[in-house]
């Protein structure tokens, strides 16, 4: 199967239907959905950038479902691909992607709530799968329907259903999604199914637990469920009455039985044949086994009208069903008020930056990695299950990945975003005690998950808002210095602080804790706190405890996806430090030059000419080239060397060679937009360095 050119396709379909409506201004022609959905597809890469080494997956994992800028709620067509939901791609931790054939334009209907562009993240939403069918039984209620015709821009997303032609337009308001279905006049028995008991991926079984659903009205429908420990609630409300609707559902019993040395343990058997009522439906089930996971549901069912329109607006809240009926009132009446507040939305933020694009190409690129650098993480007012009516912000995934150049886009350029992401994140600290990498939608022993990658970020983050607290309204900045002591504390600083290196981590963590201590005291002397700065200073050149005097590089050890080459170019407050460590400006502009590949070139180890098929993973101790984000910030290192040009001469290699416009265009996993985010700060020459602090 030649996916490359089937979703290349796609995307020029999308763009020339753009074209045709005429309300759309160019920002949202040019801002693609579709960017960076499927596999890696870019021509050879020429000078320097041929040098480089790709050590992740080549997929940007992105989805076009249609949501607001850093919405609670998104919708995709669902075909169970990795990692949104949508698409065909297999799930792949490194070289060129895979996809399952099956999967290609072919969706089983369409849910809510994805991630962007991350890898295996564990935790994948995907909830409330809603399908237009025909004569549903169990053995019919999961099948896959062809989708033709699919269009998307930024707001908005429509498709045609081959098999009925019932043609599916999907819109989004920032806590509820909305679904318009035109039924043709010709159809037999259509039916709409709501599937309350859906989550996860299709290889993953995921599905929701405790999912109970009732009929408040002839048109409106609400309820509950728990996923990984996280509850969730919603209200459904339809533009028609449900039609001889019904609920559907497997409940299961449990028998004991033994195993292994003759202990007994609780399996859920389902039963052979689903429930049927008319007003309310509940599966009580806490674990199942991975077997049959799948075998359990819950569905609402209602008969559709030949040459009907129908309009479902689904809301959710993480408070109560209360509060979902409540998100359901505020939104949009109608699909297209929905759609006409999305799309204005999307214009006002996609036209805000001061940029002249080149060309054509120039003009896809930085629209579409614009828009992909809007969408996480999701902005949720007054839902937090943790805490009172204050902003609630989620779906970090992950903060390693974000810090240094999504977040600060927020912050400088979208400040009435950015000082809720801010806020939500000085709001989880005081409520976990720190900020953890994965702040995602789950119990909070799960969100400990993606600690490994990096410790204290969140202070570097703080900082960097700190030097930009004039357009940041409302944010107690000595509120949140209260967390400092907390941080302080933690087993793992204390184990950095003793001994240089925590036992099992990289020594990237390190590196980590003495930028936070150097965020903790940028904020503190700002805020006048002399005692907090005077207490923490010292803590800040533990930094230099994981260099090799020798090498001039980190010390050698396990890193996270990388070497010690990867991360030793890290633009920190003490770089003149660090380049005297390095043995002077020369010997550091050597390393670099190794890095970045321009001694392979000179010495003709590697051709600058770019050759067709060649494997980009040859090189572990080479730049990677925006395949990750590791060392995305290291061009900048050659600020502190004797060739400050070429800085400049790898971001435009970067630029030139490692993106494209269209679904192939992303070099890696764009991870919530951290990679995006980077070419739209390079676009405007204003990337920010988090971590260089001036005392």
């Amino acid at each position: 199967m030649n996916f490359t050119k089937i979703l290349c396709s796609l995307s020029i379909g999308i763009l020339s239907l753009s074209a045709q409506q005429g309300h759309l201004n160019e920002a949202l022609k040019y801002a693609d959905p579709f960017y960076g959905n499927a596999g890696t597809d870019i021509p050879p890469a020429k000078g320097v950038a041929a040098a480089w080494n790709w050590e992740k997956a080549q997929q940007g994992n992105t989805h076009p479902g249609p949501q607001m800028p850093f919405g609670m709620v998104s919708i995709i067509p669902y075909t169970g691909a990795y990692p949104t939901g949508y698409g065909a791609n297999k799930k792949t931790f490194t070289g060129k992607a895979q996809y399952f054939d099956k999967y290609k334009d072919a969706a089983y209907g369409f849910t809510h709530m994805q991630q962007s562009g991350t890898g295996t993240i564990g935790i994948y939403y995907n909830f409330l799968r809603v399908s237009p069918t025909t004569n549903y039984n169990k053995e019919t209620r999961k099948t896959r329907f062809k989708m033709n015709e699919q269009n998307a821009h930024p707001g908005y997303f429509n498709c045609t259903i081959a098999e009925n032609d019932v043609k599916v337009e999907l819109t989004a308001s920032q806590k509820v999604g909305f679904h318009r279905y035109h039924i043709p006049a010709n159809m037999e028995s259509p039916q709409i199914s709501i599937d309350f008991s859906e989550g996860g991926l299709d290889t993953r079984e995921d599905n929701v637990r405790n999912v109970k659903a009732q009929k408040e009205s002839e048109t409106l429908l609400t309820g509950e469920f728990n996923h990984i420990g996280f509850n969730y609630y919603f209200a459904v409300k339809s533009s028609v009455s449900f039609k001889n609707g019904s609920f559907y559902h497997v409940i299961g019993e449990r028998p004991e039985r033994s195993k292994g040395n003759n202990k007994k343990r609780k399996v859920v058997i389902p039963n052979p044949d689903p429930e049927k009522s008319t007003d309310k439906a509940e599966i009580k089930i806490n674990k199942l086994t991975r077997k049959n996971s799948r075998m359990f549901y819950l569905d609402y069912v209602f008969d559709a009208e030949p040459g009907s329109n129908i309009e479902l607006k689904i809301a959710f809240s993480f408070r109560s069903v209360e509060q979902a009926k409540a998100n359901l009132m505020s939104a949009p009446n109608s699909f297209d008020e929905a759609r006409s507040q999305a799309e204005s939305t999307w214009e006002q933020c996609l036209t805000r930056l001061d940029y002249k694009a080149k060309d054509e190409r120039d003009k896809k690129l930085f629209y579409s990695n614009l828009y992909h650098s809007l969408v996480k993480p999701s902005i949720c007012d007054n839902e937090s299950p943790f805490w009172e009516d204050e902003v609630f912000v989620t779906d970090f995934s992950t903060l390693w990945d974000v810090y240094k150049t999504q977040i600060p886009l927020l912050v400088k350029y979208y400040p009435e975003y950015g000082s809720k992401v801010i806020k939500g994140m000085i709001n989880a600290m005081d409520t976990h005690g720190y900020f953890p990498c994965g702040y995602q939608k789950c119990d909070p022993k799960n969100m400990k998950k993606f600690d490994g990658q990096c410790t204290g970020m969140e202070w570097v983050t703080l900082a960097y808002a700190y030097k930009h607290k004039g357009k940041l309204g409302g944010i107690d900045w000595k509120k949140a210095l209260k967390n400092a002591d907390k941080f302080a504390q933690m087993d793992r600083v204390q184990e950095i602080l003793k001994n240089g290196h925590a036992e099992g981590l990289s020594n990237t963590h390190t590196l980590d804790v003495s930028s936070a201590f150097a965020a903790i005291c940028f904020i503190a002397k700002g805020e006048g706190l002399q005692s907090l700065y005077d207490k923490y200073a010292e803590h800040r050149n533990i930094w230099q405890k994981v260099y090799d005097s020798e090498t001039g590089l980190l010390k050698e050890g396990d890193y996270y996806e990388g070497t010690q080459w990867n991360y030793s170019f890290r633009p920190h407050f003490a770089m003149e430090e660090r380049v005297k460590l390095a043995g002077g400006k020369e010997k550091f502009t050597e390393l670099l030059d190794t890095f970045f590949g321009f001694k392979d070139i000179e010495a003709g180890t590697v051709s600058p000419d770019g050759i067709e098929g060649f494997p980009r993973q040859l090189r572990k101790f080479r730049f990677e080239g925006l395949n990750n984000e590791c060392d995305m910030e290291a061009p900048y290192a050659y600020q502190w060397s004797s060739k400050p040009e070429r800085t400049q001469e790898v971001i435009k290699a970067v630029m030139k060679y490692q993106f494209q416009p269209g679904p192939n265009g992303i070099p890696g996993n764009n991870d919530s937009g951290g990679t995006s985010s980077w070419w739209v700060l390079n676009a405007i020459e204003d990337f920010p360095l988090v971590e260089n602090f001036e005392d």
